[in-house]
């Protein structure tokens, strides 16, 4: 598992992969101009990691894609509404969650 540390102050973000057993390694540094993200959102993607920014006073976000080196690319940058509290990821119709709901309910 990999930890992403934001400072908010300094828009200074720090990347860390977890082993499991107490041992944390860090990955990357990344520096965004943009102080102000409210809402970090990891959402999966096949073999690489696509983040949601966003700032719900601005509606100002980004996505990001981390791969597994830890090296960071900007994917888009967007505006949403405004005053968004709550970001949570749902899988993809027809991803393997749906198949396991699916197998839930027949049981």
């Amino acid at each position: 598992m990999s930890l992403l540390f934001y400072n908010g102050d300094s828009g200074l973000s720090e990347l860390y992969n977890t082993d499991g057993q107490g041992g944390i390694t860090q990955l990357n540094i990344y520096s965004f101009v943009e102080t102000t993200w409210i809402h970090i959102v990891p959402c999966y993607t096949g073999y690489y990691t696509t983040v949601l920014f966003y700032d719900n006073r601005s509606g100002i976000s980004e996505f990001n894609r981390i791969d597994e080196y830890g090296n960071l690319s900007s994917l888009s940058s967007t505006t949403y509404s405004t005053g968004w509290t709550h970001i949570i990821p749902i899988p993809a119709l027809g991803g393997p969650f749906r198949r396991t709901w699916h197998h839930v309910a027949l049981l």
